[in-house]
């Protein structure tokens, strides 16, 4: 849990960092604190297992919900895969 407390506060930092995305990452900002408070609530207080969540329109299955926490992070709150191209890109 003090795991989740510290992404929260650097996303916040994040933020405030990144003026060109600012929209895009506060909805992915919302969206992780939305799972975390599920994770929180579902597995530390009812110890009842999660193993899927719907993204948009996708149901995603994984085994446990902390390890989809943890790349949820690392894909669209760390932008770990994140590349910003040219307007037009020669290929």
């Amino acid at each position: 849990m003090a795991h989740i407390v510290k992404v929260f506060f650097g996303c916040l930092i994040l933020l405030l960092k990144d003026r060109h995305r600012r929209r895009q990452k506060a909805r992915l900002f919302s969206d992780y604190c939305r799972y975390a408070i599920k994770y929180i609530i579902s597995w530390k207080l009812l110890k009842t297992p999660l193993h899927s969540e719907t993204i948009s329109k996708y149901k995603l299955r994984f085994f446990h919900y902390s390890i989809f926490l943890s790349l949820f992070e690392d894909m669209f709150l760390n932008d770990e895969y994140y590349v910003k191209l040219p307007k037009n890109p020669i290929l």
